[in-house]
């Protein structure tokens, strides 16, 4: 390991992410650019007025035309935006924007270029009531996902992913992010009533939420921020997570946290 960093404790990774997402928040204030912070995020927010106390990562999301105009506006000396099409070997579909002071290591998937502590921040695309655009990109997630897989981790995958990891180990990763992006897009000028992330790769019917939600935004409390959030973020929450103000069973409450954070130290 470089001598030059220093590894990071979740508490130091939750205080380079709420630097972070207080600058965002204050760019979009600044721009006139509404997001929503999302997931369990957002859960925190209601639940804790901060993070999920086992939970380390902040989500956000904006309708299409606010994250293009983010992607295009953001400028940053401490962040940089991170996408498919700039970034190399970079395999998700949608922006992070990360700390250029910090590096992180992927325990489960491939490393690439710039990775560090980051926020995830994610379009809002329209959506059929066929949910025929969510099969489509979820089956290219799910190779996209194979691919990006570091070779230790495979071994305890399944026997098909097993199976696949030797043709799409080294398949064109951007290439299947502009196509799921592609898709993801497709129903941006029709006049439809229901929307969702959908471009991760990983939506299901729970997932998509009337694009009404996404008309007004209230603040909400997270830790010593107030974060833009969805006005009507009760019923944003109870379609996907249900009864979210109930905490999960004690053996649930674990961290998703796959990485190891460093700071780099001159």
């Amino acid at each position: 390991m470089n001598q030059n960093l220093r590894q990071l404790n979740i508490e130091e990774i939750k205080k380079r992410e709420i630097d972070i997402i207080s600058e965002i928040d204050k760019f979009c204030r600044n721009n006139n650019i509404r997001y929503s912070i999302i997931g369990g995020t957002l859960i925190g927010a209601v639940r804790h007025q901060g993070f999920i106390p086992w939970d380390d990562d902040i989500d956000i999301a904006m309708t299409r035309e606010n994250y293009e105009k983010f992607n295009k506006l953001y400028k940053s000396n401490k962040y940089k935006i991170l996408t498919y099409q700039s970034t190399p070997n970079y395999y998700y579909s949608y922006i992070k924007v990360v700390d250029k002071n910090t590096v992180i290591f992927e325990k489960n998937l491939k490393n690439f270029e710039d990775n560090g502590i980051f926020i995830d921040i994610f379009p809002i695309d329209k959506v059929q009531e066929n949910l025929k655009e969510i099969k489509r990109i979820n089956i290219i997630g799910k190779i996209r996902n194979i691919a990006v897989t570091n070779k230790e981790t495979i071994k305890n995958k399944k026997i098909l992913q097993k199976i696949l990891y030797p043709i799409l180990k080294n398949i064109n990763v951007q290439k299947l992010c502009k196509y799921m992006d592609k898709i993801a897009q497709k129903n941006e000028k029709q006049n439809l009533m229901m929307c969702g992330t959908i471009v991760a790769g990983s939506s299901n019917e729970k997932n998509i939420v009337p694009i009404e939600l996404f008309e007004d935004y209230v603040d909400l409390k997270f830790e010593n921020l107030n974060l833009m959030a969805v006005k009507n973020y009760d019923k944003f929450l109870r379609i996907i997570f249900g009864e979210y103000m109930k905490l999960p069973p004690k053996e649930q409450q674990i961290s998703n946290h796959s990485f190891d954070a460093y700071m780099r130290e001159v």
